[in-house]
């Protein structure tokens, strides 16, 4: 096990150090903080962040009707690729994101400031165009 998932279930009181000793409550417990874990601390979406003003903006653009609580499911990939067509998604609207999809978000990139290479691969740089995009005071 990761020394780090190991310190975040010791620091949330999940005891012992095994996850193949862990109790079904404990579980519960952690799959309560979804599957997003970076290091060992769990990251739930707080208001204001990248993943709402994206559920908005999409909201506003291509007519997202699910929740703007920062978690996206099928709705909000749909969205996105409906709204992707713009940027060269051709596609199908089937909330599945893939390399074409994430190519077409890349191509929006670029045009807040991305210089990298247009491959369907999101990697820290991809994603700092997507939120000089997103982070417009427009999405509010």
């Amino acid at each position: 096990m990761p020394v780090g998932v190991r310190a975040w279930l010791r620091s949330a009181g999940l005891g012992a150090p095994r996850i193949a000793t862990q109790s079904a409550a404990s579980w519960a417990s952690v799959r309560g903080y979804g599957n997003d874990l970076r290091g060992h601390h769990p990251v739930r979406p707080r208001p204001g962040t990248r993943r709402q003003r994206t559920q908005n903006w999409l909201r506003i653009q291509s007519g997202y009707t699910g929740p703007i609580d920062g978690v996206p499911g099928p709705r909000t990939y749909t969205a996105l690729q409906l709204n992707m067509r713009n940027w060269g998604y051709t596609g199908p609207l089937d909330g599945v994101p893939g390399t074409n999809t994430w190519a077409a978000v890349q191509r929006l990139s670029a045009a807040h400031g991305y210089t990298g290479p247009i491959d369907g691969v999101m990697g820290p740089n991809s994603w700092r165009g997507f939120s000089r995009f997103i982070n417009q005071d427009q999405w509010d």
